[in-house]
C-alpha cells in the first residue's frame, strides 16, 4: 500500500507503476462508459488522482467523494475540483459534531457534485 502520510523511516520504499485513470478507464470499461461516482481514498496522493481523471470528471460529471487527508493542501484540492466545473463548496459525508459547513477534516469523506 503506498502511503503519503507516514513519515520518513517508517515504511519500506518499492516501486510501483501508475496510471492516469483518464487512459485507463478506456482499457477496462469496454462499451461502458458511464461514470456516475467516483470515491477516492488514496492517502495523501487526492491531489494527484484527481489531476489523472480531469478528462472524465469533465465527460460524465460524476459525483465525487474525496477522503482528505494529512499533507494535503486544501486550497490546491478546492481549486482542482472548481477547475474541472465541480462546486467549491462541497457536503461532509459524516460530519464531526461541529461541522455546519465542511472543514475538510482528516480522514473524513466529502462529496463534490456540479453546481
Amino acid at each position: 500500500m503506498v502511503d503519503r502520510t507516514l513519515g520518513p523511516g517508517t515504511g519500506s520504499v518499492s516501486a510501483f507503476l501508475t496510471a492516469r485513470l483518464d487512459w485507463l478507464w478506456g482499457q477496462i470499461c469496454g462499451d461502458r462508459r458511464r461514470i456516475d461516482g467516483i470515491k477516492i481514498d488514496v492517502q495523501g496522493m487526492e491531489l494527484e488522482a484527481l489531476r489523472g481523471m480531469t478528462a472524465l470528471l469533465a465527460e460524465f460529471t460524476p459525483r465525487v467523494v474525496v477522503e482528505v487527508h494529512r499533507g494535503v493542501d486544501r486550497d490546491a484540492l478546492l481549486d482542482l475540483m472548481e477547475a474541472a466545473g465541480y462546486a467549491r463548496h462541497s457536503e461532509p459525508i459524516e460530519p464531526s459534531a461541529t461541522e455546519r459547513s465542511p472543514q475538510y477534516i482528516d480522514d473524513r469523506s466529502y462529496s463534490f457534485q456540479t453546481p
